[in-house]
């Protein structure tokens, strides 16, 4: 089956959207020297649900296994959904292979959301890589509201 027209530019213009976000986001991380490189948690100060796996491909990359699943237990999972898009995205006018690919991602985005919640209850403030930032948007905002609003 091809990929219909409409479908490849609606990929091509959503990557270039993402792209030119995470281009922006990432010349602002540089310039201003932030602590960390997650637009999640550069913004909010929480951890996002994949925290922790670069870190994992790292110590993956060095042979520490127990330390790779320490840092993310899914950064295993990260080839088996890129090969799943990348089935939906050349499959798409195949209805069984989407169906399968689809229910597949959905599983592990719910896989994703318990395993992040069963990890912030047991790292959450203070262990790596699951460390509150304080130098986030969110929480520098909070913190200026506070001393401008309350003191």
């Amino acid at each position: 089956m091809s990929v219909s027209k409409n479908s490849k530019k609606r990929f091509r213009s959503n990557l270039l959207a993402f792209v030119t976000i995470f281009g922006i986001f990432y010349a602002y991380i540089f310039l201003t020297k932030s602590g960390t490189k997650c637009f999640f948690k550069s913004v909010t100060g929480i951890p996002c649900p994949s925290c922790g796996m670069t870190r994992s491909y790292l110590h993956v990359f060095h042979g520490e296994w127990g330390e790779a699943f320490y840092d993310h237990p899914l950064f295993i999972t990260i080839p088996f959904i890129v090969v799943a898009i990348v089935l939906s995205y050349f499959f798409y006018e195949n209805r069984k292979i989407r169906r399968v690919t689809n229910a597949f991602l959905i599983i592990m985005v719910v896989v994703f959301i318990g395993v992040y919640i069963y990890r912030m209850f047991l790292y959450f403030p203070d262990t790596d890589p699951l460390k509150f930032y304080d130098q986030g948007i969110a929480p520098r905002i909070y913190k200026f509201s506070d001393k401008l609003f309350f003191h």
